[in-house]
């Protein structure tokens, strides 16, 4: 089966949103069952923001090339298993 870039892009999209949606409102309240403060459930919440931030700029300047995208992703799904 072939799908098509512009569905497989809306459908991540769609996925990595409906995801994101569910776990952010919660993630707080669990961390406060687990008997966190308000500040460090800020530094948790906020420190995802920057890690995103950092990573998409660090990462993406190393890839020079199209051909090296799918060796990237493949290596970085492999550092975050």
């Amino acid at each position: 089966m072939q799908v098509r870039p512009f569905y497989w892009l809306a459908l991540s999209f769609l996925g990595y949103y409906c995801a994101y949606g569910v776990f952010l409102p919660f993630f707080p309240a669990w961390l406060k069952s687990q008997q966190y403060g308000e500040e460090m459930i800020g530094l948790v919440i906020g420190s995802a923001y920057i890690f995103r931030f950092a990573g998409g700029l660090f990462f993406s300047s190393l890839i020079k090339k199209a051909n090296h995208i799918i060796s990237s992703l493949r290596l970085l799904a492999l550092a975050s298993a």
